[in-house]
């Protein structure tokens, strides 16, 4: 009885040799780093029985501005929280100078979130030039 695999196609237990150039060569290197195989043998047999080979890639020149982007959501989100916490203080009962604090606290928060939203504006400007046609 042969052996089998866990998947469906059987144990490769024939060998056949194949020479390559050096472009070609280099070439099936280049696709291995970048795809999900581990050997050079298992990516030209998925080739040869017609199936793509997915390669991905990660895309680096990113990472400034989308740190710069999750430290403005954190920003926004503290924002978000002292104007929550801001505009409960109006539900209660207060005299009418305190009503008036809490408004011009909510009016410097509201104030906050604009200049924390221009960097956003600007990175988002920034990473449409790079991707979207001019």
């Amino acid at each position: 009885m042969k052996k089998q695999r866990k998947g469906s196609r059987p144990l490769a237990d024939r060998k056949v040799l194949i020479c390559f150039t050096k472009e070609e060569y280099d070439e099936l290197q280049a696709l291995l780093k970048i795809s999900k195989f581990n050997s050079m043998s298992g990516m030209v047999r998925h080739i040869i029985e017609g199936k793509g080979v997915v390669a991905t890639h990660y895309e680096s020149t990113f990472d400034n501005q989308l740190e710069e982007i999750e430290k403005i959501h954190k920003d926004l989100h503290i924002l978000r929280v002292e104007m929550d916490q801001s505009s409960k203080s109006f539900y209660f009962q207060q005299p009418p100078e305190a009503m008036l604090t809490n408004a011009q606290i909510a009016a410097f928060i509201y104030e906050q979130v604009g200049h924390t939203i221009e960097p956003l504006y600007a990175l988002i400007t920034e990473i449409s030039k790079k991707w979207l046609p001019a």
